[in-house]
C-alpha cells in the first residue's frame, strides 16, 4: 500500500494561471485545475529556497476543485449538453468482475452499451460532487469563470511599446483545491512556511496559494483490476513497462481517452517543454495485472482501486 498526504490548497486572489495554448499573443487557458508537473514544481521551489536542495523522488497528483474530480466512463453526464452526471454506487467493482470474463472486444462493447445506455461519457470533465440519491452518486460539470488581462512589452531602446508586444493572458478562478503528495520532509517544510507560489509571474496574476497538510491516508488498494487513473496514466514509456495492462488481442483494456503529457525543465542554458508524448488522459480506466507507479515524481500513474469516483471524493473531502 502507498501512503499519501492529502493537500488542501487556497488560491489568494481566487484567480490562477494554470496550462496554456498560445495563439499569436494571446495565451489561453486550458484546463481549471493545476497539473500536478506544476504543483510539484511550486513545492519543490518552496523547499529549495529554505535548504537549497531538491529531492527528485517528491511526487504530487494533479490539484483539482474541492469535491472534484475527473469523470470516467462509467459516471456519464445524463445526455449530450447535460450538466448532470450520475454513476452507480460501486460500479467500478462490478466492471471488474464483468471485464474478468472478457475474451474479445466484442464482450467488452457489450458492456459498456450496457453500462451507458443512452447517457453521454465525458472522459476526463472536471465534475463536483453533489449527493448520493437512490444508490446513485450525482455529479455536476465544474465550470470555472477566468479573466483576460493585457499586458504591453515596453521597448527598452524607445521607452514606449512596440508592434506586436500587446500580450493577452487569460486567468482560471479556482477556489479550494485538495492534491495528494508524498509525505516526508518536503511536505514539513511547507507544512510551516503554509505557501507556495504556482503560476508565470508575480506582476501578471496573484500567485500565491495557501497550503494545509490535512491527514496522510494509507488505506488504498493495492492498483491492481480495474483502476481509475487521477493523473494522465502510461502503461509504457522509452520501452519500459511500468503498468501491465490485460490486452484483448493488440489492444489494451484501456476505458477512455488520449492526451499529450508534456514536462516542463529548465537548465542554467536551456529552457523548454520536453518531452512530449502521447499518454491515457485522467479519467480514465485501465485493467491493470501488475503495477508500478514509480512515475509519479513525473506526474504519472496516479492509479487508485476504488468501488466509484464519489468514494474517492468523500475520502479527500
Amino acid at each position: 500500500m502507498t501512503d499519501y498526504a492529502l493537500l488542501k490548497l487556497k488560491v489568494k486572489g481566487d484567480y490562477v494561471v494554470t496550462q496554456m495554448r498560445r495563439v499569436l499573443n494571446y495565451y489561453f487557458a486550458t484546463s481549471s485545475y493545476i497539473p500536478s508537473t506544476t504543483l510539484r514544481g511550486a513545492i519543490l521551489n518552496e523547499f529549495y529556497q529554505q535548504k537549497k536542495r531538491v529531492p527528485v523522488d517528491f511526487y504530487a497528483s494533479p490539484a483539482y476543485p474541492a469535491r472534484g474530480a475527473p469523470a470516467h466512463y462509467f459516471s456519464p453526464a445524463s445526455g449530450r449538453k447535460s450538466e448532470g452526471f450520475e454513476e452507480e454506487q460501486g460500479i467500478l467493482r462490478r466492471v471488474e468482475e464483468e471485464m474478468k470474463g472478457v475474451k474479445d472486444e466484442k464482450g467488452l462493447l457489450n458492456i459498456l452499451s450496457n453500462r451507458v445506455k443512452d447517457m453521454k461519457p465525458k472522459v476526463g470533465t472536471i465534475v463536483l460532487y453533489e449527493k448520493n440519491e437512490n444508490g446513485k452518486n450525482k455529479y455536476k460539470e465544474f465550470h470555472s469563470e477566468s479573466i483576460v488581462n493585457m499586458h504591453v512589452a515596453i521597448d527598452k531602446r524607445t521607452g514606449s511599446s512596440h508592434h506586436g508586444m500587446l500580450f493577452a493572458y487569460e486567468y482560471k478562478k479556482v477556489m479550494e483545491m485538495w492534491a495528494l503528495a508524498s509525505p516526508g520532509e518536503v511536505l514539513d517544510v511547507v507544512k510551516a512556511s503554509k505557501k507556495i507560489l504556482v503560476g508565470r509571474g508575480k506582476m501578471r496574476s496573484g500567485n500565491v496559494v495557501d497550503v494545509e497538510v490535512v491527514r496522510e491516508l494509507s488505506d488504498f488498494e493495492r492498483p491492481e483490476g480495474l483502476v481509475y487513473c487521477l493523473s494522465q496514466c502510461v502503461p509504457r514509456l522509452f520501452g519500459k513497462e511500468v503498468l501491465m495492462v490485460r490486452r484483448l488481442g493488440d489492444r489494451m483494456l484501456a476505458i477512455g481517452d488520449t492526451s499529450m503529457y508534456t514536462g516542463w525543465f529548465t537548465t542554467d542554458t536551456l529552457r523548454g517543454t520536453r518531452p512530449t508524448f502521447k499518454v491515457m488522459r485522467e479519467g480514465t480506466l485501465l485493467f491493470v495485472e501488475e503495477g508500478k507507479l514509480d512515475l509519479r515524481a513525473a506526474g504519472l500513474n496516479f492509479a487508485f482501486k476504488i468501488p466509484d469516483l464519489g468514494e474517492l471524493i468523500k475520502r479527500v473531502m
